[in-house]
Formats: C-alpha cells, sequence, structure tokens
C-alpha cells in the first residue's frame, strides 16, 4: 500500500525557533515518519535558505517554499500541490492556512488546524476572521488543547478534536531536595508572558526575603525586550535578586536546580514551560483568568493561582517561601497531576485522528459541559497587557494611560495653548523621561495662566 503524504506547514523560520510549539512540531514531523507516513516539514524562510532543523528525523523530507517563489508564500505553495501529491495538510498556525489562499481545485485535500493558544485569539482581528471563514472546507478539522476551549471556537469549524500536548516526564524530581532559595520562570520573554507583572511582585518578596532569587529562562521576543526588562529590574531595585539566563539545552535538567516556580502569563494554549515546571515537582503561581495556566495549576494543589494583583501574587510566592512542608506535598502533587498528559496518549490520539480525516469518517466527539472555575482574561485585557504603560502606576495612576503633550501655536494674532492626549501605545517608543517632560512642561504653563 501506498503510503500517504502528509505536509506539516509551519512558521517562516524552523531553524532558529525555539520553544513549546516547536518541540510539539518536531515531535509530530518525526512520530507521522516513523509511523509509515511520507512526512514534509513546510516553511517560507527568507533567510536560512538550505539549512535544515536538526531536531527533525532524517526521513523528514524538508521543504522551504521560499525556494519555489520568493515573492508570495500563496503562489509557492499553490505551485509545490501542482507537482506533487498531498493526501494531507496540516496546518501549525491559522495564519498559515489563511495565507495560503489554496485554489479551489485543492479542496478535496483533508486539512487539520492546530490551534496552539486559546482559539479567540487568533481570530480577533475580523479581517482574519473573514478569511478562514471563506478558506475554510468541509473536510477541515480544527484541533484545541482544552475541552473549555470548544466554546472559543468560531462557528463555521464544525468539526473540533481536542488532543492535549504530551508533557515529558523527567526521572528526577525536586520533591525531597533541600531548599536552594530559588525561584525560576522559564518559557517565552514577551509582552504576554506578565514579565513586568512578576518584577513588580518581586519587589514586594525581595524585600521580605532578599536571599531568594529570581532566574528567567527563555527566548526574547523582540531581541531587546528582555533588556527593557533588565532595566526595569535595576528601577525597582532587584536587579540583584533577579538574573536573565538566555535559553537552556536541557530545560527539564535545569529546573532540578530550583525550589518554586513562576507563571504570570496572561494566556497560553498548553504551556510546554509550565508544564515542564510542574512534571519536575515544582509548585506553581500562576494567574486565575490566564487559559491554560488555570488548566494546568490546580488551586492549592500543585500550586496557587491569584487575581492580577502583584500584592496577591507576591503573597502565594511568600506562603511558598515561608512554608516548606507545604512546598513537599504540593511538589509531590505536582509530579503526579502531569500523568494524564503521556506522550502514548498523544501519539495514539493523534494517529487515530489522521486515520478519521483521512477516510472521511471523523466525527465530533460528545463534548461534555465544561464548567468555568475562573473567567478567562478578556482579549481586550490581554491586548492591553503588552501596551507601553509605566510600570511603576500601572494599578494606581491613571494618568498615564494618556501622555499629555503641550503645544504652543499661533491663532488670530493670539497665542494659544492645545493639549494632546496621546495614547500610550502610539507613544510606546517614547522613553519615561520624555514622558515626564512633557507633563511638567503642561504643568509649569498651567501654574504660569
Amino acid at each position: 500500500m501506498d503510503k500517504k503524504n502528509i505536509l506539516v506547514i509551519a512558521q517562516a523560520d524552523l531553524i532558529n525557533t525555539v520553544g513549546g510549539a516547536m518541540t510539539i512540531f518536531n515531535h509530530l514531523c518525526n512520530f507521522l515518519c516513523k509511523n509509515n507516513y511520507n512526512v514534509k516539514a513546510v516553511c517560507f524562510n527568507s533567510e536560512n535558505i538550505t539549512d535544515r532543523p536538526k531536531a527533525l528525523d532524517k526521513n523528514v523530507e524538508y521543504v522551504n517554499l521560499y525556494l519555489i517563489n520568493q515573492e508570495s508564500y500563496s503562489a509557492a505553495i499553490n505551485a509545490y500541490l501542482e507537482k506533487n501529491k498531498a493526501d494531507l495538510l496540516i496546518f501549525f498556525f491559522p495564519i498559515f492556512y489563511v495565507e495560503a489562499e489554496l485554489s479551489k481545485k485543492f479542496n478535496k485535500i483533508p486539512r487539520i488546524l492546530m490551534l496552539h493558544s486559546r482559539p479567540d485569539w487568533y481570530f480577533q482581528d475580523k479581517t482574519i476572521l473573514d478569511k478562514m471563514k471563506s478558506a475554510w472546507t468541509k473536510n477541515s478539522v480544527a484541533q484545541i488543547l482544552f475541552p473549555s476551549y470548544y466554546r472559543l471556537v468560531p462557528d463555521f469549524m464544525k468539526k473540533v478534536t481536542c488532543i492535549a500536548n504530551y508533557v515529558t516526564k523527567s526521572a528526577d524530581t525536586v520533591t525531597d531536595v533541600q531548599c536552594r532559595k530559588k525561584i525560576v520562570y522559564l518559557s517565552k520573554i514577551d509582552r504576554y508572558k506578565g514579565l513586568q507583572f512578576l518584577l513588580k511582585s518581586m519587589q514586594i518578596v525581595a524585600k521580605q526575603h532578599p536571599d531568594w532569587i529570581l532566574d528567567i529562562y527563555g527566548q526574547s521576543v523582540p531581541k531587546d525586550y528582555a533588556g527593557k526588562l533588565q532595566k526595569l529590574a535595576k528601577d525597582l531595585k532587584i536587579s540583584g535578586q533577579v538574573h536573565f539566563k538566555g535559553i537552556t539545552a536541557n530545560s527539564c535538567k535545569t529546573l532540578l536546580e530550583y525550589d518554586i516556580g513562576v507563571f504570570p502569563s496572561f494566556f497560553e494554549g498548553f504551556s510546554i514551560g509550565l508544564s515542564e515546571m510542574l512534571s519536575v515537582g515544582l509548585p506553581t503561581v500562576g494567574l486565575q483568568g490566564a487559559s491554560g495556566v488555570n488548566e494546568l495549576i490546580i488551586d492549592g494543589y500543585n500550586g496557587y493561582l491569584t487575581a492580577d494583583n502583584p500584592v496577591a501574587y507576591a503573597a502565594k510566592i511568600m506562603e511558598l517561601i515561608e512554608n516548606q512542608e507545604q512546598r513537599k506535598i504540593m511538589s509531590r502533587n505536582a509530579v503526579a497531576s502531569m500523568d494524564r498528559f503521556t506522550e502514548e496518549n498523544f501519539n495514539n490520539q493523534w494517529l487515530n485522528l489522521i486515520n478519521d480525516v483521512l477516510h472521511d469518517k471523523y466525527k465530533n466527539p460528545q463534548i461534555s459541559t465544561c464548567i468555568e472555575k475562573y473567567p478567562l482574561f478578556s482579549l481586550e485585557k490581554i491586548n492591553k497587557s503588552h501596551k507601553w504603560l509605566d510600570f511603576f502606576h500601572k494599578k494606581t495612576i491613571r494618568l498615564f494611560d494618556f501622555i499629555p503633550v503641550f503645544s504652543k501655536t499661533t491663532f488670530g494674532g493670539r497665542k494659544t495653548y492645545e493639549i494632546f492626549k496621546i495614547p500610550v501605545w502610539k507613544t510606546r517608543h517614547m522613553s519615561d523621561r520624555v514622558k515626564y517632560y512633557f507633563l511638567n512642561i503642561l504643568l509649569l504653563e498651567i501654574i504660569k495662566k
């Protein structure tokens, strides 16, 4: 019997990108290849044109569509499908499904769309939503990570399946290790991960427990963002307790050096970093309203969930610091809580899904009503979380949501003054010093008047 050809279409750069999504991508490609499928790992990469991702099995074919058409991803993938047989397309992110703009002649090719985050996050732009609706085919299936995400999937996606990520079990854990007085964060370093919030919380912790340190691991996106956080740590006078460690080659081994995990992300899909922290036995503190986080952390069992308030967050970190016996209990619970996310379950569910989709036998599973324990952060709140706010005034002084800019103009021979209230997101490159400068000018002119 001929092998079926599966295209797994991922992000532009498969060479330099790291993190949980890439771990799943590489595993899926390699696993399907070993299960008698012809797997093609597809990207559109203009930088590393001929390099091959090292993590891919040698039998996985690597296809860089940029070599077919350097101007257009859509033109390239359509041209590739004209000349190469494909029995199944797996799109790793919605944007690659939408921007493919596949010809209708390819509508018979079944498709699986992987949603690595909370589904509504991808479709808040109506243009993207409309394009997806137009491109969606009857033989397409959307894959989500938790049952609670079903209600967040667009209505036109009639076929939906739930397959959670797997968690790599560590042979060693921290359950009975002596206290090292070390806290760890491990995930991507970007504006949605709540790291500004974490540093503000750590300022409170450091005053009570100056001998405890926080190490932050992860790839900075954009590259200079970690530097901005380092400056914030310096301004908060906690640079001695907070260290930015970059990317670790062996996350599970690294995590064994710590006592407590912190994960202040505002939203996730299924965080590999968080699951790894729990799997080695690190009781972890997260936010109640963060999707994915509130699925993995069970409040009071393997960690704590708090409101998005630095004082409340710091209090739970200090509760773990000050109660070593409680830490040990939660540590054992953390290891046990990850037992359900096995690699075997992941592999079997994917094999069953692909078999059903290829043979047009897929049917939606029976879905029990999922009661939401904690209301998720709204998309509006999440979007605001990454705007360039003045960190010291975020919770108390609303003035800094807008930057007053004073301007002197001439009208009818008279000197007049205008005040422009400019949203912070439009002045995200403006330094705090410049913001204060504008404010001082405004106040001085008011006093003069």
